[in-house]
């Protein structure tokens, strides 16, 4: 699959390879001084940090002046208007899709056939420490935190793939909690997947405080 000139085919391309991630954000952009002038950030909530992705790339490229008549307009807001240390031009979906599961945006543009890769990977805020009742001798040692942002950062900088879903349900009348199904789709068992699902949808309960009151 390759992507076409066209800003909405290339987003609907990642849409469709990703679709059933919660945690994918696109974000539209018009330039304000040429509003033919159109592009669309993708990138993953919990991975990519919000104020670098606003300040380096949303900000710069909604109020640069851009020459609508310039040759190589995605060469352009790479070299002169993006701000991240870390930027590199690709043509490739399955190269797009693992820097969003590593915490980088990709910057789409109408008319253009490629893509930017952008480093906004936010900065760990809390070291992930070993769980207390699994340790290992050996291998990796982090460990979940009560963020379920910080989770799904996670398991998708392990799980680069975009068969990896994550579903989410808001669970518990009073508390209104947010539950993640994570799966990766073609390996999890389809009819144990939708029995999962259903339970979950049809849970009826008034508070959710933690997995135990799920289980």
């Amino acid at each position: 699959m390759n992507f076409s000139t066209s800003l909405s085919d290339n987003v609907n391309i990642f849409k469709e390879l990703l679709k059933n991630n919660c945690m994918i954000i696109y974000r539209d952009m018009v330039n304000a001084n040429n509003e033919k002038i159109k592009a669309c950030t993708i990138f993953s909530d919990g991975l990519a940090g919000s104020a670098l992705l606003n300040d380096n790339v949303v900000r710069p490229f909604c109020k640069a002046e851009i020459p609508e008549d310039t040759p190589d307009m995605l060469d352009f807001i790479h070299k002169s208007i993006l701000r991240s240390n870390d930027i590199k031009s690709s043509d490739s979906i399955d190269e797009c899709v693992t820097g969003i599961f590593s915490g980088d945006t990709i910057f789409l543009l109408e008319g253009c056939s490629s893509a930017l890769i952008v480093n906004v990977r936010s900065p760990a805020t809390r070291s992930i420490s070993e769980p207390e009742n699994e340790r290992s001798l050996k291998g990796p040692r982090d460990g979940f935190s009560e963020l379920i942002l910080h989770n799904t950062a996670l398991l998708m900088r392990r799980i680069k793939n975009s068969r990896f879903k994550l579903e989410r349900f808001i669970m518990g009348k009073e508390t209104q909690t947010t539950v993640l199904l994570a799966y990766i789709e073609g390996i999890c068992d389809e009819k144990m997947l939708l029995k999962v699902r259903n339970r979950l949808k049809n849970l009826n309960m008034q508070e959710i405080t933690d997995t135990n009151r799920i289980a």
